[in-house]
């Protein structure tokens, strides 16, 4: 879904978030960013150089200028004055002083912010306030110049002193939920106290995905906590018909791990010792691991250059007559190429099982990923797409005996209680595990979407950086699990993001027939060029669904920066 905009507005920006409205004579200059599902009231005037970030609203008559930013959720009242200069009349040259509204905050109409003020997070600035001092997160500031008055909550009650031990309107606890502590009112005006310095930026945000979930997850949790079952109960029942559903029809297994999952689907398939496993060299090494799990021996093939997935040619050419199954990894969310894989084990009579550790959603050819094999494995590690609060897993499938063989695995072999007709194990799925996951299912594709749109910011601002952005098969839809660029210096760039409060990751430095653990395998440096190339230069950065417009600029203009050559 595009942006919005009224026929008078003139929007020259490029970099705009779908679901944004942009009404009457507002103009947009290019080079400013603005967000998803933004709300632009009219005769508004955005210049280049102003970042504007998700879900942000402004009322009518307001300038956002260069060096002012407006983070996540801040609503803007009508003609609030925003500045950028500290001597408009002087003849020196000017220096900008970066404004910075942080996440949640209210500014009430006709107030005015000085040149280089943080107003902190989810506070309040009254309407015709003058703030010359930062606000402290959660402070409601009123007045000229504005002074503490009191607190506000983040469901947006305002509290005054004394300050109670809960919200009068939502409930909950004032300081242990909030962090108010800092803000109480005061006759000295704001004093000392001064906004938080601009935040870090993880390379994953756990803490604010938890936060989309609340309150709902303390539900689901306590829904277990109160039925006393906590292991193989209704919630893992419910999750595995539920995921089946979601990844296109079979069933599905609930496991502890992706891990699991990968090397009881090769059990119940037949591989063991003796058998060789097809898998690429460019991936986790839960991957190959899986499959020594079973006895069976991982053979490495290399890439593709454009998708980073299983090269099918490469395939092809490693079969030999101890080939049993091959296992194609959906890169850092994108699918592998499945129909020229599944043509080629089809013809040498080979399993197919998906590595979807980290593609929660992603499609080939308009088909969910996990329903082209004879089975595929899911990672729920709490930083996947899909993550529980812990590790867990689930192995899907179309085949009713795949199916029942991994349940009687993961749970000691039992075919009845006591009964054990085969050497299992303890490889099952919780229900706190499952109850999270539920919850979270029914949030994947809006997530999926959020990510989509991020990596799309990343695309168009990194075009004029000679930065290798992700490149997606036009038959294939990315979830962006991870979002890879390829620089020559990358290390060098990194380091460099690092100084500036940006986390990223590599994914991964060693590929996997490099790696101690897998010497016997007998392969050498040179034998996967193009994994290789991506061990010395792939560089993930930040990448979640709660992840702002102006985090991507920000993370944008340091690789801009960077005095080494992207």
């Amino acid at each position: 879904m595009a942006f919005q905009r009224h026929p008078t507005a003139l929007v020259e920006s490029d970099t705009i978030g779908d679901g944004t409205r942009i009404w009457a004579f507002v103009h947009v200059l290019a080079g400013a960013v603005i967000g998803r599902d933004c709300n632009i009231g009219d005769h508004c005037y955005i210049e280049a150089g102003a970042v504007i970030g998700d879900e942000v609203t402004i009322k009518n008559g307001v300038s956002v200028w260069d060096g002012v930013t407006l983070e996540r959720g801040v609503f803007i009242g009508p003609n609030v004055t925003l500045t950028n200069d500290r001597r408009p009349r002087s003849r020196a040259p000017w220096t900008l002083a970066h404004t910075r509204i942080a996440e949640g905050a209210t500014i009430g109409a006709n107030a005015t912010v000085t040149p280089g003020i943080t107003v902190g997070a989810y506070s309040m600035v009254g309407a015709g306030a003058v703030v010359t001092r930062d606000v402290p997160p959660y402070a409601l500031v009123m007045g000229n110049p504005a002074r503490v008055k009191g607190v506000v909550c983040r469901c947006g009650a305002t509290v005054r002193d004394p300050m109670p031990e809960r919200c009068p309107e939502c409930g909950r606890d004032v300081e242990a939920r909030h962090g108010f502590a800092g803000a109480r009112p005061s006759d000295g005006g704001l004093g000392a106290m001064s906004g938080p310095p601009a935040k870090s930026i993880p390379f994953v945000d756990l803490a604010a995905n938890a936060a989309d979930l609340s309150p709902d997850v303390l539900d689901v949790l306590r829904r277990v906590v109160e039925g006393g079952r906590y292991v193989l109960g209704p919630e893992v029942a419910a999750f595995e018909q539920e995921f089946a559903a979601y990844c296109g029809g079979g069933g599905a297994v609930g496991l502890d791990s992706g891990t699991s999952a990968l090397e009881l689907a090769l059990r119940a398939l037949g591989v063991g010792p003796g058998d060789e496993v097809i898998t690429q060299a460019n991936t986790f090494i839960a991957t190959a691991f899986a499959i020594r799990y079973t006895g069976a021996t991982p053979v490495l093939v290399d890439v593709d250059p454009v998708t980073y997935t299983l090269d099918p040619a490469a395939l092809e050419r490693a079969i030999t007559p101890r080939t049993k199954a091959v296992v194609p990894v959906h890169l850092y969310g994108q699918p592998a190429s499945m129909t020229p894989i599944l043509d080629i084990a089809a013809g040498r009579g080979l399993a197919v099982v998906e590595d979807a550790c980290q593609a929660h959603g992603a499609r080939y050819r308009g088909r969910m990923v996990g329903s082209f094999g004879d089975a595929a494995a899911f990672s729920f590690y709490p930083s996947k797409n899909l993550g529980a609060f812990g590790d867990a897993g689930a192995l899907v499938s179309r085949r009713p005996e795949v199916l029942e063989r991994v349940r009687g695995l993961r749970d000691y072999g039992q075919a009845a209680k006591y009964e054990h007709a085969v050497l299992g194990y303890n490889r099952r799925l919780d229900e706190l595990h499952a109850a999270v996951l539920r919850l979270k299912l029914r949030r994947l594709d809006r997530w999926n979407d959020r990510r989509c749109e991020a990596a799309a910011l990343y695309d168009a601002a990194l075009a004029s950086l000679g930065v290798e952005r992700p490149r997606v098969a036009p038959d294939r839809t990315h979830v962006y699990h991870v979002y890879a660029i390829r620089v020559r210096e990358r290390d060098a760039l990194r380091a460099h993001l690092g100084a500036h409060g940006i986390h990223t990751g590599i994914h991964y430095p060693v590929p996997v027939h490099l790696q101690p653990a897998c010497a016997d395998l007998g392969y050498r440096r040179g034998d996967f060029p193009v994994t290789e190339a991506l061990a010395s230069e792939a560089l993930s950065l930040p990448m979640y669904p709660e992840i702002s417009a102006e985090q991507i600029k920000r993370v944008v203009d340091a690789i801009g920066a960077f005095g080494g050559r992207p």
